[in-house]
């Protein structure tokens, strides 16, 4: 009798946790889907308030930047987003730690060089007082 109540105890108290990660999966989604849009737009301040001071990117070439390098290239218009479509997006929490891989399709150019493709991508997002944060990214071009 005792296996059964804390087996229907247990199961009780996993349902709201499974619950909790499923909208804190969703939440994280969303970041990455605003992230796009605010690329896409050139909307500085939402990308500035998404990631973190101390954030650091890698682009394909396997060049690293920091966070006001990548708003500079941005608000300068070097680096450019017209379109982007977000698929195959996934978030894994690890407690304060969460890893996000998508991928999209875009439309995309650096001064004159046509970025437009593919790409798999993986972002590492934090909690940081209260809330998540993109606090490192690397993008990889995909073969089709």
């Amino acid at each position: 009798m005792n296996r059964f109540v804390t087996a229907v105890l247990l199961a009780a108290t996993a349902v709201p946790g499974a619950a909790l990660a499923a909208d804190t999966k969703g939440s994280l989604i969303a970041i990455e889907t605003q992230f796009a849009a605010a690329l896409v737009a050139g909307d500085l301040a939402t990308i500035d308030s998404l990631i973190a001071p101390d954030w650091v990117g890698q682009n394909p070439s396997g060049t690293r930047a920091t966070k006001a390098a990548m708003l500079a290239e941005l608000k300068s218009g070097r680096m450019k987003y017209a379109a982007m479509t977000l698929r195959e997006v996934d978030a894994r929490i690890f407690g304060d730690i969460a890893v996000i891989q998508g991928a999209d399709d875009e439309k995309s150019s650096y001064g004159k060089m046509d970025l437009s493709g593919a790409y798999t991508w993986t972002d590492v997002l934090q909690k940081r007082d209260g809330r998540w944060v993109i606090i490192a990214s690397q993008g990889t071009p995909t073969m089709k």
